[in-house]
């Protein structure tokens, strides 16, 4: 059957062309895996393949994940591509997170909270080559899904082997460099908490410092806890 048209600049002429760019485009991939029409012409290139992508899309409560299953059905070589975004390989989504540190990077927030990233690994038999470090990303991604940013940017520190501090899209060798550089910066200073910041409890444990930040942390908040109690008794006297 000739190639899917869908607009000028987009077409389909098989179904490994529509695996490679659907999750470039999600919401129009989305959208035609839903469509009747569409239906018959992903079964008229293969029947086999496209009941078996047409099912894992309607397994997934979330859409964008049922599609990302779905491409590597219709084109099982393809690389990493989620939420509109090609990440280069595996080591890039770690990269990507920490760019975006001390904040989120919503796309690969999604990619390891939704366990996408996992299923690719497993999809490309990585926890074969390499069973270790598989079960520490699998960890790191479940701890993640629950909420917990600790786990979130630990895991981007593990995918890209850095041991840099990263902070709103620079790079320093280290936090101290960091706080050489920045220090002074009131809006820096007064805006974040870098004692309970969840992204430099992930950074000093990948560093090999955790407990000793974990004290310090320990040592801070409990200057706080006195702090407040002197204070409440203070306000009670009056």
């Amino acid at each position: 059957m000739k190639e899917y048209r869908v607009n000028e600049k987009l077409s389909f002429k098989d179904l490994r062309s529509l695996g490679d760019v659907c999750c470039l485009y999600p919401e129009l991939c989305i959208s035609l895996f839903k469509d009747s029409g569409f239906r018959i012409w992903l079964r008229s290139q293969d029947e086999e393949s496209a009941s078996s992508a047409l099912a894992l899309f309607g397994d997934e409560e979330d859409e964008q994940v049922g599609l990302f299953k779905a491409s590597y059905v219709l084109s099982p070589g393809h690389g990493l591509v989620f939420n509109k975004r090609s990440y280069p390989n595996v080591t890039s989504v770690g990269t990507a997170i920490l760019g975006h540190a001390p904040g989120l990077d919503e796309s690969a927030y999604e990619l390891i909270n939704s366990q996408s990233l996992t299923w690719y690994l497993n999809f490309r038999s990585f926890p074969k080559e390499h069973p270790e470090t598989f079960a520490q990303i699998k960890e790191l991604a479940l701890e993640s899904k629950g909420g917990n940013l600790e786990s979130y940017f630990a895991l981007a520190y593990r995918l890209s082997g850095k041991k840099s501090f990263f902070f709103n899209g620079r790079e320093f060798p280290t936090i101290k460099d960091f706080f050489m550089i920045e220090g002074r910066n009131p809006k820096v200073m007064e805006n974040y908490d870098f004692l309970t910041m969840p992204y430099c409890a992930a950074y000093f444990s990948a560093i090999g410092e955790g407990k000793r930040y974990s004290f310090a942390k320990a040592v801070a908040e409990s200057n706080r806890l006195l702090n407040d109690y002197f204070l409440a008794s203070k306000d009670s006297q009056k």
